[in-house]
């Protein structure tokens, strides 16, 4: 960061151009973290000069907000050291006035010879005091007009740095949260999935709900309020439920020394692959815990409409996973997900209780059925699992009993180990793939193929066939059944 910014500094200053790093850049610079994305605000037209300033860097320009003069400079690797410029048109002060928060609202000039510290600082609005303070504070009582996205990316904020937000900021956010109803739905999904990539999001989720936000990005779960629960449950209703369950989610992903002092999340299954598991980046750039965590928050999101109280007075709720699914999918749609993110989620809450379902009451799955788990739910079978832990811990709160949690963990520990042994199977060893059976059998490419493939991988993992002479032979056994009740 450092010598970035050294680099920088002699640039502006040979090029005679008046820069500054401003916002977020400056922030965690004080707070003493390493920053990766520099905003830097210059006051002629970054037009005049970006091309220069990407080959002097080897940087690629790309041009975010060509008509508000905002362009991106980004290296070939596109990992660090991403660079915002925007011009401004007057003076540096009115420029950072213009900004959200207080502590946003801070430079340092990179065309004079300066180390960043306290007094070098450009500060008009005191946000050295509000880091101080560990408060978030809007600039002037205008910033949510001008901008509707900042009434999430304060709880963003707080959630990130750990702060408070001040309490005529708080306010403000409450009276003016109708607002966010006025924002791309692109860029309210980018700052909710923020906060659900944070340890603590559920936290803030609960924050954004007496913000009166939550309610206006999925109203949906508005409905979830003061349904009840059966009393296996806890007190929770489905609302309060559903953020248990991120809650569940935030603590029990996590690799074994970071839950060991809690004697429920120590029985909690793990394998030291999960870590790079759940922090791989797949749909829509998100990983696979935050996309997790979102499931969690939508799982029940259908029980109010589906729930019922038969003649004996047993309260259910027949259907609601397949309903939750298409209400996801609606939700999703809303906010923009693309289509592969919201066919994962979908499945994941349809599938929410599958694990528990299949076997008998305290038996361990067979060899087939877990087979079938893994062909059915695919590439989310193993979020499914932690899922379905997160929603029994949320749904028996504090009265979980050990006995029951232990063998709910045993049960998950056996479905674990057999996904994560035939995903290692099929990588090393596969006994035939479908160019054999085309070779052998005469056939084409067509759907058969893949259903004869799927045939050959089950008998293999229940130990029926072990030689590629047995699935050559089962697949000939196959197609004569085949042919024979055709």
């Amino acid at each position: 960061m450092e010598n970035l910014i050294n680099l920088l500094k002699v640039f502006f200053s040979e090029s005679n151009i008046e820069a500054y790093l401003v916002g977020g850049s400056i922030r965690d610079t004080m707070l003493g973290q390493e920053i990766n994305d520099f905003d830097i605000a210059v006051n002629v037209n970054p037009l005049n000069f970006i091309d220069k300033l990407a080959d002097e860097f080897n940087y690629i320009v790309i041009p975010i907000g060509r008509n508000h003069g905002l362009f991106r400079l980004v290296p070939p690797d596109k990992k660090e050291n991403v660079i915002d410029l925007i011009g401004f048109p007057k003076t540096i002060e009115d420029e950072l006035k213009e900004r959200d928060f207080t502590i946003n609202a801070m430079a340092f000039p990179l065309h004079e010879d300066l180390v960043i510290n306290r007094n070098s600082i450009i500060d008009p609005l005191n946000g050295l005091d509000d880091l101080d303070k560990a408060s978030i504070k809007a600039v002037n009582s205008n910033i949510f007009e001008k901008d509707p996205i900042r009434l999430i990316r304060a709880v963003r904020l707080a959630s990130k740095l750990q702060f408070s937000i001040e309490e005529n900021t708080f306010n403000l956010i409450k009276s003016k949260s109708y607002l966010i109803s006025n924002e791309s739905q692109e860029r309210v999904r980018d700052e909710l999935m923020k906060i659900l990539t944070y340890d603590n999001s559920s936290q803030y989720i609960y924050l954004m709900d007496y913000l009166s936000l939550l309610a206006e990005v999925i109203p949906e779960l508005d409905l979830l309020r003061n349904v009840e629960q059966p009393k296996e449950h806890h007190y929770w209703d489905v609302f309060n439920h559903s953020i248990q369950t991120l809650k569940s989610l935030s603590n029990i992903v996590k690799e074994p020394y970071l839950r060991d002092t809690d004697p429920l999340l120590r029985l909690i299954p793990w394998h030291q692959s999960l870590a790079e598991y759940f922090s791989e980046k797949i749909n829509d750039g998100f990983d696979r815990l935050t996309l997790l965590k979102l499931t969690g928050l939508l799982h029940d999101i259908a029980k109010p409409q589906t729930k019922t109280i038969d003649e004996t007075g047993r309260m259910r709720f027949l259907g609601h996973s397949e309903q939750g699914a298409d209400i996801a999918s609606h939700i999703l749609t809303r906010l923009r997900f693309s289509k592969q993110t919201i066919n994962r989620v979908c499945k994941m809450v349809e599938q929410h209780l599958r694990p528990g379902q299949i076997s008998e009451p305290n038996a361990l799955p067979s060899k087939k059925a877990i087979y079938k788990y893994l062909r059915n739910l695919g590439d989310v079978a193993i979020e499914v699992l932690y899922l379905n832990l997160a929603d029994y811990l949320a749904a028996r709160g504090p009265s979980v009993e050990l006995e029951d949690w232990a063998n709910r963990c045993n049960l998950v520990e056996y479905i674990l180990s057999s996904i994560l042994e035939e995903k290692e199977c099929e990588q090393s060893y596969k006994l035939i793939d479908g160019h054999d059976i085309m070779n052998v059998f005469g056939l084409g490419p067509s759907p058969l193929i893949g259903e004869l493939i799927e045939i050959i991988n089950e008998a293999q993992l229940v130990g029926e066939i072990l030689t590629k002479e047995e699935a050559l032979e089962l697949v000939n056994s196959t197609l004569k059944s085949n042919r024979n009740h055709a």
